[in-house]
């Protein structure tokens, strides 16, 4: 009995950070999931409304409509979440202050699963809504390959969420954040791609990259796509990602901790 009551003592602080922190970002959420679902909706009813087409099957249209979630809303919303969750300690001060009821360990950890909560509930509103648009176009069994696509874009949420923890962890502006992140995805590794890996397969693109990695989001909602090459199309990303999502979060710890001295 004393020993849950010493495990809950040091579960609590971060409990009460995790529910403090959805607080503080509810307007996010709220805003990001109502683009979220807005964004769909213009996509494919105005469509219809111009006598534009529908595309010929339910996993192209899948694939289709996870394009701009993947390669521009996903990071978009990752990086307004978690771009503060340290260098906001810095900006409020509260980074550089004792607090005698809870570690400032424990407070970035409780901040970072609240941020890392929220951004899986827009992921999983987009999902939802895009199987209700499916069945409503097409009027067919749901696929399977969503979810695949799903679970792929958690992994992505925590990989990309780490490494701008890392970057939240030496800078101390929030949007310097979001601008430097989106220069790695969009400018420095495609470049690098295109500088020395011109003319390739693209299955040997490196799989290192922001880029290709937000684009497995998309391709998992193929059928085929799992068929072959299945370890360097998922498992390898797949692993690529969760090695950024523990080292970053190190690494970023790390930081925070040389911060503090």
């Amino acid at each position: 009995m004393e020993s849950l009551t010493q495990v809950y003592g040091k579960i609590k602080p971060i409990y009460h950070t995790f529910v403090f922190e959805i607080r503080l970002q509810m307007k996010k959420f709220i805003i990001f999931s109502i683009i979220t679902i807005v964004q769909l909706f213009l996509l494919y009813y105005i469509r219809l409304i111009f006598g534009s087409y529908l595309f010929s099957s339910l996993d192209m249209f899948y694939s289709n409509a996870t394009q701009y979630f993947a390669f521009i809303l996903l990071p978009l919303i990752v990086c307004f979440f978690f771009s503060g969750i340290i260098c906001s300690e810095y900006k409020d001060k509260t980074g550089l202050t004792i607090l005698p009821l809870i570690n400032k360990y424990k407070l970035i950890i409780g901040k970072y699963f609240a941020n890392l909560f929220l951004i899986i509930g827009i992921a999983t509103i987009h999902y939802l809504i895009l199987i209700l648009l499916g069945y409503n176009f097409y009027g067919k069994p749901i696929p399977y390959t969503w979810i695949r696509s799903y679970g792929f874009s958690v992994l992505y949420i925590l990989g990309l969420g780490s490494i701008v923890t890392f970057f939240s962890s030496f800078i101390s502006s929030p949007p310097l954040v979001i601008i430097l992140v989106f220069g790695l995805i969009f400018f420095v590794f495609p470049m690098a791609i295109d500088l020395f890996f011109r003319g390739i397969d693209p299955d040997l693109i490196p799989i290192y990259s922001l880029e290709y990695l937000s684009g497995r989001i998309t391709y998992l909602t193929d059928p085929a796509y799992f068929a072959s090459k299945w370890y360097n199309r998922i498992v390898a990303p797949a692993l690529v990602l969760l090695f950024y999502a523990i080292i970053f979060f190190i690494l970023a710890l790390l930081l925070f901790k040389r911060r503090e001295l």
